[in-house]
């Protein structure tokens, strides 16, 4: 008997062998989700062996979005520059977050599939945050903002009448 942990990215390709086990039922398969702020508040908790102060783990989540491996590489990034530390009995950020070189070769390796025309969107919502789609499409095409948002890179949202295009995760637009 085997017991086997694998892990494949959302939207990445999946080797035959791996959905052959899928389809068979000989594995079972978990699709992750980001982690909500409580449950991001438990994590630390456990990761630290101790409890974290509110408005730290507030921060944590929003810089992480709720992706556990982004969460980890800012921990360990705050730890090592000593801006988070146990302070009385709570762990609590006593400065800024650190952006740590793991993290920005975590992002940049979902971003290189990205075309020129893709990179260009990219850039305009991390300088300007959301911008609506029809903006977007007069800009760069359907088929660039069709090609961001199937990775994930992209979310589309409803603000309204409008539909409002913002970075699916903040790392992206730090990077």
């Amino acid at each position: 008997v085997v017991f086997m942990v694998a892990t494949v990215r959302t939207g990445a390709p999946v080797a035959d062998v791996v959905s052959g086990l899928w389809r068979s039922e000989r594995m079972v398969r978990t699709d992750l989700t980001e982690l909500s702020r409580d449950a991001t508040d438990t994590l630390l908790h456990m990761a630290l062996a101790g409890p974290v102060e509110s408005g730290t783990v507030a921060a944590l989540w929003a810089a992480s979005g709720g992706n556990v491996m982004f969460l980890r590489e800012l921990v360990l990034g705050a730890r090592a520059a000593g801006r988070l530390a146990d302070d009385e009995g709570f762990w609590r950020l006593t400065g800024a977050l650190v952006t740590t070189v793991r993290l920005v070769e975590l992002v940049q390796a979902r971003l290189t599939d990205v075309d020129d025309a893709g990179r260009s969107a990219l850039e305009l919502l991390a300088l300007v945050g959301s911008v609506g789609l029809t903006e977007l499409e007069a800009m760069t095409g359907r088929a660039v903002g069709e090609a961001l948002e199937r990775p994930g890179l992209i979310v589309i949202g409803v603000d309204g009448r409008r539909h409002q295009v913002t970075l699916a995760h903040p790392r992206y637009g730090e990077v």
